[in-house]
């Protein structure tokens, strides 16, 4: 039996935010009798609940979930540790017909997991503290720059504010001399984890950005201000990474003054709607993704019913 036969079958739900996975997640995780594994890169943080449109008590009540608030807002995360926590929720699962499904939109989790993790060279201390030293004289735009100067690819994959992943992908090229991308392409990956199949939803994109730009407005109604400046007066900044993200990092300068509060749904409306472009381009290029395009009225039940008919008709995973 082959290394590739040995590996558990798993479905992945992947699409742009906003796009309504959640929703459908949990109706395709109780059809099929299963539980979630989250893979979504901002969901891990704990007392983030409202910016990150995280599942609701009521809904993970439905439904058990797993990665979601893992880490607090200072907290670093990444690729590599998410798949040992992936491999830690799959020995827990003790019926190995009952592997959950992934369901999320960060593309670098899946691809983690679907193409194994490529091993990352060791940092010397005195380059990490030279990117550090770098990041805080010449500012995360002009790092982002420089990034996007030695890896065009990189520099447009990750976002011009990501400066934990901005430092890395410095790092790595200041240290080998060959940038992050190229490193990845040749570097022997480890053994894939899962064998996934990737099944992505999605919708017209005058529609996602509509729905993007009206749960913009229903944060803002749920709390997210108040939840803002909960984690500000814990002790929280504007550095912390957490806070880095679209939809805290707007609130943040809010709250600072630096922008009104219009101003920063409108920011927060144009970071969504160009990371949910980020996401559909990643998909469609960096995995084998089967689409399955919602119509406007689409209930979760009914596409549900044609994943399974469509994408696992033996309805296992």
């Amino acid at each position: 039996m082959t290394r590739e036969s040995n590996r558990r079958r798993a479905l992945a739900l992947v699409g742009p935010t906003g796009v309504g996975k959640t929703a459908i997640g949990i109706a395709l995780a109780q059809r099929l009798g299963v539980e979630i594994i989250s893979a979504d890169s901002r969901q891990i943080y704990r007392l983030m609940d409202i910016g990150t449109a995280k599942p609701t008590h009521d809904e993970q009540e439905e439904v058990r979930h797993h990665l979601i608030d893992t880490i607090y807002p200072d907290e670093t995360y990444s690729a590599g540790t998410y798949v040992r926590d992936v491999q830690e929720v799959l020995r827990s699962v003790v019926n190995d017909h009952r592997t959950p499904i992934i369901v999320g939109g960060a593309g670098l989790y899946i691809r983690a997991l679907m193409g194994g993790l490529f091993q990352a060279p060791n940092i010397p201390p005195h380059v990490r503290e030279q990117i550090r030293l770098e990041m805080e004289s010449k500012g995360t735009a002009a790092m982002h720059e420089h990034l996007s100067h030695v890896d065009p690819e990189a520099g447009g994959r990750i976002h011009p504010n990501d400066q934990q992943r901005i430092g890395r992908a410095l790092e790595v090229y200041e240290t080998t001399g060959t940038n992050l991308t190229e490193w990845q392409r040749t570097s022997m990956p480890e053994s894939p984890v899962l064998d996934l199949q990737v099944v992505g939803v999605r919708r017209e994109r005058t529609e996602l950005y509509a729905r993007t730009d009206l749960r913009v407005h229903d944060m803002i109604k749920a709390g997210l201000v108040a939840e803002v400046e909960g984690l500000l007066s814990q002790g929280y900044t504007k550095e912390t990474p957490g806070l880095r993200t679209f939809g805290y990092k707007q609130i943040v300068d809010h709250l600072a003054g630096d922008m009104s509060l219009s101003e920063a749904v409108a920011d927060i409306q144009q970071q969504t709607r160009r990371y949910a472009k980020r996401q559909l381009t990643w998909f469609r290029h960096a995995s084998p993704t089967q689409w399955l395009t919602l119509d406007h009225d689409s209930d979760p039940r009914n596409v549900c019913k044609e994943i399974t008919a469509r994408f696992l008709p033996d309805k296992s995973v």
